[in-house]
């Protein structure tokens, strides 16, 4: 048995491996074109381009830029995670934050994400006004990524519920959509950094977002289960100690 779970995680290794190497400079590179491409426009056209010209390159450039942002900047927390988890003092600044009201962050940073993509309208909530042990900047990244996901996945006009209760000493917090949903293979391999049916649909991103939010819900000895339907949407469950 411990040799078949060996076995299951090199694997994983190897597969992680293989989609950095091949996915990750093509996620680098597109935005980048695109940077690049608008800019050497507004360069050669200096002058002769329309007012609106110039604002759809400079919106471009600019949805462009903030995607490659947040891909550089998921890759450096994920690297700064895995140094804190190597030291013990490290890991126990980082858990040592307590927040009191979890809703606020929450609801706030749910619906600015819903803002980008105008589903405000789309968004349920059913919050305690609940605290726990972490950072307001953490609770607030683990959020972003996992309804960045539920937006992304997701038809608008379809509904994104955010829900939290406690059960004992425990908060737990839920994030359902009726999307496009994940095979049970998918939901294997959510810590791959794999994108699904990419032949199928523009997506961006290459899985990092979610891997991230899972480490950050690992860091602060939380847990997060995935349930999911092709066709019917996915249900995400966090699981955090309130003490």
């Amino acid at each position: 048995k411990r040799a078949a779970l060996e076995e299951k995680h090199q694997s994983t290794l190897r597969l992680l491996r293989k989609n950095i190497i091949y996915a990750l400079p093509h996620e680098l590179r597109t935005p980048l074109h695109v940077i690049s491409g608008y800019a050497d426009l507004l360069e050669m056209e200096q002058g002769a381009s329309k007012p609106e010209q110039v604002l759809e390159c400079a919106r471009f450039i600019g949805e462009a830029s903030r995607r490659l942002e947040r891909l550089i900047e998921n890759y450096l927390i994920y690297a700064q995670l895995e140094l804190i988890y190597a030291d013990p003092e490290e890991l126990k600044a980082a858990r040592n934050h307590l927040l009191k009201d979890s809703s606020i962050i929450i609801e706030s940073v749910a619906l600015n994400k819903a803002h980008q993509f105008n589903r405000v309208n789309d968004f349920h909530f059913d919050l305690c006004r609940l605290g726990f042990r972490i950072s307001e900047k953490d609770l607030g990244k683990i959020v972003y990524e996992l309804v960045d996901n539920a937006l992304k996945f997701s038809e608008p006009g379809t509904p994104i519920t955010i829900t939290s209760r406690r059960e004992g000493d425990d908060l737990y917090l839920v994030i359902a959509d009726e999307g496009r949903g994940m095979s049970l293979e998918q939901i294997q391999l959510l810590g791959a950094y794999i994108q699904f049916g990419r032949d199928l649909y523009e997506q961006q991103g290459i899985g990092m977002g979610f891997t991230v939010a899972r480490r950050l819900i690992e860091l602060h000895e939380g847990t997060i289960t995935v349930e999911s339907t092709p066709g019917a949407g996915t249900l995400i469950t966090i699981r955090f100690s309130m003490f």
